[in-house]
Order: C-alpha cells, then structure tokens, then sequence
C-alpha cells in the first residue's frame, strides 16, 4: 500500500509542475516582448497621457547646470557664449508667443533653424 503523503509534498508537487509547465510560457512571452515592446509601448502611452507641463516666466529653478567641466562658461569663448545665451533667450519668448496659440510647437521654429532644417532636408 502505497503511504499517503503530506500537505506540503503534495504543495511541492503542484508548485513544480506549475512551474515546469509556465516556464516555457513566460519565456516565448519575453521573447515576443524584446521582439514588439507591445507591453512596453502600452505601459509608456498610458503614462505619457498622465504627463502635463505649465510654461511660466523665467527659466526653472529646478534644473541645476554643472558649474565646472568642459561646458564651462568661463572656459568657452565668449562670443560662443553670448550667441547661445541670444539663442535660448529668443527661443524662450518664441516658445512664450506659440503657448498662446493652438498650435503644435513643431510649426514655430525661430528662423536659424528653420534654414538649418531646409539645409538638411532640401
């Protein structure tokens, strides 16, 4: 006669087999995920549509810039240094102008880039 076996032979039995029969159903899964990112994609648009911006006057006290390295501002030349300064500066106010429209930022290059990309894409 065969002995009766205990609870927890029984659990390990069960927990093994249900292990040896969704391990070669997990791993074509992760397979097909590396593959598609359909998850990841899924999971992604799902956060980027809880994500908000509010545009307000003067830059944001919550970026921090380096203040030594190789961008350093005392390090670079000085013209380079004010035409990025110019450069940032007009684009925040074009970024300011285009808030009040309704229309997609992308339509509203400052007019350097507009050229640059007629450069690149003629």
């Amino acid at each position: 006669m065969r002995a009766r076996r205990s609870w927890w032979g029984r659990l390990r039995r069960f927990l093994f087999w249900t292990l040896l029969l969704l391990l070669p159903l997990l791993s074509v899964w992760a397979v097909y995920e590396m593959h598609t990112s359909r998850l990841q994609s899924r999971l992604l648009h799902r956060y980027a549509n809880t994500l908000s911006w509010t545009l307000q006057p003067g830059p944001s006290q919550a970026i921090q810039f380096p203040r030594d390295g190789p961008f350093d501002k005392r390090l670079l030349d000085p013209v380079y240094v004010q035409a990025q300064e110019t450069l940032l500066t007009r684009g925040w106010r074009r970024l300011r102008e285009v808030v009040s429209t309704e229309d997609a930022i992308v339509n509203y290059p400052l007019p350097e880039v507009r050229a640059r990309m007629r450069e690149k894409y003629s």
